[in-house]
């Protein structure tokens, strides 16, 4: 036992190699890959210096590292390789060429078979200062079918500000006709509410055991679909847990709010639902632990 909690099993080299493999492919991470970052950085306790804590955009960038797995041995390490890769970003002239000052840099790591969304928290009036260059939409849509099953996220904030008056809009890519057009080539989009991402308090060692930010916890950011009521209320019953805090609890009310006025939205831009593909809405979620405390777990080969 290397410390409390912590057991090693020493006879794990023993098994055959098929089970061994299995294991190690069972610890893969099943991410939330953003393209951009939350545009609020800062979250921290008041109560303790902030350096001692992951940023918004820490969490961002830990979800676009190698798992956790790939440092424990060789072998763990080919099992990595055999899903995740650099996504090699388009170069300008490229039609899914996109640059702006929230955009994730560098090339990100993700796995081709895991990667649960690819998301893009983008919307227009975000970038009245630091400005873009090329189409998000098709950034975002290009990445996602780089994966095998191409499952994409937006921001409310995105659809919300294409469904009003924009024609004359200096800021708008797209009449909204062309944007109808783009967004019907895929059947189904997932729309994260509007409403801050709902942050987690808790120490890695919990997060692992909830099972809800993967078996190591190595998954920061989960989307979670309103309609999957059981999953959000693991999520809520989390927060009842000792040690853990929920920047909300009221996320399941505010989804079905958002599911009320979505269809209204759609028509706007769509001009029918039955025009449209479909829509779903859905809450992010946000690990948020300890520095130092991750570091620790972590490197335990755990």
């Amino acid at each position: 036992m290397s410390s409390p909690g912590h057991l090693t099993f020493h006879r794990f080299p023993e098994f055959p190699t098929e089970l061994r493999l299995a294991i190690w492919r069972h610890c893969l991470p099943h991410r939330v890959l953003e393209l951009d970052y939350p545009v609020d950085e800062s979250v921290f306790d008041p109560g303790e210096p902030p350096w001692w804590y992951e940023t918004n955009h820490d969490i961002t960038k830990y979800n676009t590292r190698v798992p956790v797995i790939a440092r424990v041995c060789r072998e763990s390490r080919q099992v990595v390789s055999e899903a995740w890769t650099v996504l090699a970003l388009p170069e300008e002239g490229h039609p899914a060429y996109w640059t702006e000052g929230w955009k994730v840099y560098p090339e990100p790591w993700f796995d081709r078979i895991r990667t649960e969304f690819i998301h893009l928290g983008w919307f227009p009036t975000r970038d009245i200062e630091s400005g873009y260059r090329g189409d998000p939409l098709r950034y975002l849509m290009w990445a996602a079918a780089k994966t095998e099953h191409g499952r994409v996220s937006i921001a409310m904030d995105f659809l919300l500000e294409h469904s009003g008056p924009q024609e004359s809009d200096h800021r708008a890519i797209w009449k909204r006709t062309e944007l109808a057009d783009l967004m019907r080539q895929l059947p189904v989009w997932t729309v994260v509410i509007e409403e801050e991402p709902v942050i987690v308090k808790a120490d890695v060692q919990i997060a692992a055991a909830s099972g809800l930010f993967g078996l190591l916890a190595d998954s920061r950011v989960q989307i979670v679909e309103a309609d999957d009521e059981a999953l959000m209320d693991r999520f809520l019953a989390l927060g009842d847990v000792p040690g853990v805090t929920l920047s909300s609890t009221t996320f399941k009310e505010a989804a079905q709010v958002a599911k009320l006025f979505l269809p209204e939205t759609v028509t706007a831009i769509f001009g029918s639902e039955e025009n449209a593909p479909r829509f779903q809405v859905a809450v992010m979620f946000r690990l948020w632990s300890r520095m130092g405390k991750s570091r620790s777990y972590l490197s335990s080969g755990h």
